[in-house]
């Protein structure tokens, strides 16, 4: 009988140390599940960022886009202009002679 009462002494103790065990991983696996839960929060945030960024972007370079069309109007009017300087456009044919 005592080598079934210690055997029932240590089955306890094993039982108190696997519940001790299982408490705290159950505490370790609720702090881990909150610490993921913070970290999805913060993926959200800089998923959102990302996409205001991404948008800026796409919106920068529209109006760099825009801004090299105006430009290369605006070179080409001034081609235009200055050959038309150098031609004499508008003067009658005297004074053409005259300036050149």
């Amino acid at each position: 009988r005592s080598q079934q009462q210690q055997a029932l002494v240590e089955a306890r103790r094993a039982q108190a140390t696997a519940e001790a065990a299982l408490a705290e991983a159950e505490k370790t696996l609720q702090t881990i599940e909150q610490e993921a839960h913070a970290h999805q929060s913060e993926i959200a945030v800089l998923e959102a960022e990302i996409s205001a960024l991404q948008q800026e972007q796409r919106n920068a370079e529209n109006a760099r886009q825009e801004a090299d069309r105006t430009l290369e109007r605006l070179k080409t009017r001034q081609d235009l202009l200055q050959r038309l300087q150098r031609e004499g456009a508008g003067y009658a044919g005297g004074v053409r002679a005259v300036l050149q």
